[in-house]
């Protein structure tokens, strides 16, 4: 009887230290294979902003706000992301050279960066103010792309484009925009107002 339960427990517990070193061997491949393809990413960005390949550039660009701050961002325990150096030339680069031609791709890809956005330092503020700059250049084109995205998500990406230390100093801004977007969308000017007002909110209730 004895050996019989000997042996089922080692059975055991070298079944169980087999199946971790396998999970932990499965998730350490898995890591590495993310880290060689935001590496490969960021070379191919690189050389695409090198030789001025803007259809290479927009499309490898990151497509949500945790890709964009995992290249361009900086982290106050690590420091510096790979492109944080390089993040004002290529978000110039990346809106100054959109046209009337690839300007729907373009909005759809900084839509959905915007989308569940927040505001930061450096990059993503840079990203804002470009942002901004560009719904202004070409109006029509950034609503017949945000009218395709649901009220919440449309809601997120007014947010995100206001969002800052002092919302409040930017309203000379707002102003400018909502006098822009209400002739051409009444729900999308009643969407930015909305969102502005929480924003202001919020920030009373900082104070």
């Amino acid at each position: 009887m004895k050996i019989i339960f000997l042996v089922y427990y080692f059975t055991c517990f070298f079944g169980a230290l087999f199946y971790s070193h396998m999970v932990f061997s499965q998730n350490r491949t898995h890591e590495v294979c993310q880290n060689k393809s935001i590496y490969d990413t960021i070379l191919n960005i690189k050389i695409a902003y090198s030789n001025q390949d803007y259809t290479s550039f927009l499309l490898l660009f990151p497509n949500s706000m945790e890709q964009f701050t995992e290249i361009y961002g900086y982290d106050d325990a690590n420091g510096k992301k790979p492109l944080y150096d390089e993040a004002f030339g290529h978000i110039k680069y990346l809106f100054n050279e959109g046209t009337k031609e690839n300007i729907d791709t373009l909005f759809t890809k900084v839509i959905g960066i915007a989308i569940n956005g927040k505001w930061d330092a450096d990059a993503v503020n840079y990203f804002q103010d470009e942002f901004i700059t560009a719904i202004k250049k070409y109006p029509k084109q950034f609503l017949f792309v945000i009218s395709s995205k649901t009220r919440e998500e449309s809601s997120s990406v007014w947010y995100f484009l206001f969002d800052g230390p002092h919302p409040s100093n930017t309203k000379e801004d707002y102003n400018d925009m909502y006098n822009l977007i209400k002739p051409l969308s009444n729900m999308q000017a009643n969407i930015l107002k909305q969102q502005f007002e929480i924003l202001l909110k919020e920030e009373r209730d900082q104070d």
